[in-house]
Order: C-alpha cells, then sequence, then structure tokens
C-alpha cells in the first residue's frame, strides 16, 4: 500500500473515531429524533462536508458503525459445528459487553436497534452455522434470533 492510501485510510479511521465518539457524547443529552449532524460536527470538530462524505446521515453511521462490530464479532467466533443457543449467547454477549455504554445510550435516546440487530443475524446465521447444517436447524436458528434480540435488548 502506498504512504497516500495509507494517509487515506488512517484519515478515514481517525474521522470515523471522533464521530463516533462525539455522537454517543452528544446522546447522553439529547435524544436521537433531536440529534442532527452539525451538533455532531461541532462536538467532533469536523466540518459536515466531511461527515457527509463518508456518510448520508446519522442513522447510515450507526448502521455502518454496527456493521464493523458484526464483522468482528463472526472474526472473533467461529463456525459452528452445531447450533447450541448457550454458545452463541456467551460470544454475542461477551463480545458486546465492551460497547454495553454505548448500545445503552442509543437505546436509552430512542433509537430503534432491532432493524440493525435483525439485519446483522440475517447476515451472520447463515455464515456461523454449522457445516452440516440440515433444514430442520435453519427455522430454530432464525427463531432463535428473534429470541436473542430480546435477550440482548434486556441486557442493555
Amino acid at each position: 500500500m502506498c504512504d497516500m492510501e495509507n494517509f487515506s485510510m488512517i484519515q478515514k479511521q481517525n474521522t470515523r473515531f471522533y464521530i463516533e465518539k462525539a455522537l454517543f457524547e452528544c446522546l447522553e443529552t439529547v435524544c436521537w429524533n433531536d440529534l442532527i449532524v452539525s451538533m455532531v460536527c461541532t462536538q467532533a470538530q469536523i466540518s459536515r462536508r466531511t461527515f457527509y462524505r463518508h456518510y448520508k446521515n446519522l442513522h447510515d453511521f450507526i448502521r455502518q458503525w454496527f456493521f464493523a462490530l458484526e464483522q468482528d464479532y463472526l472474526r472473533q467466533n467461529d463456525v459452528l459445528d452445531h447450533y447450541g443457543p448457550a454458545r452463541i449467547s456467551r460470544d454475542l454477549f461477551t463480545f458486546f459487553a465492551p460497547y454495553q455504554n454505548e448500545l445503552v445510550l442509543l437505546t436509552k435516546a430512542g433509537y430503534d436497534l432491532q432493524p440493525v440487530f435483525l439485519g446483522a443475524a440475517s447476515r451472520s446465521i447463515p455464515g456461523r452455522a454449522p457445516v452440516s447444517a440440515n433444514l430442520e436447524d435453519s427455522p430454530l436458528a432464525w427463531f432463535s434470533a428473534g429470541g436473542f434480540y430480546v435477550l440482548w435488548m434486556d441486557w442493555i
């Protein structure tokens, strides 16, 4: 990777970090529906143009933030050799523990995490399904995704 590409990647990571930090700081005092991009940009000390260069809106930022978490979760947790709710629960809650404060802020501020969580489940369940998965496990896995969401929201 050339120096310019490396610089650009680092700059994008830094921008994402500043926006993330600012967004969650804003959510400590402002509900989601009242939060606007300019508030986050002021807090992050970046221009709105910089924000919009990377994200369409605040929802897009949260979706991308959660998608990055989802990808980390999938990298850290092996494909299952069988469908085991206890193992999935342990993996899920262990992974998300460091992000609990952010998830609580989003929830208390009124952000609906259900579409984000279930979207992640719809992408990750097939990827984590047992290699020897049969069709009988599939409905249980999808049904469980909703159950895990309820448990997850209770945990938050």
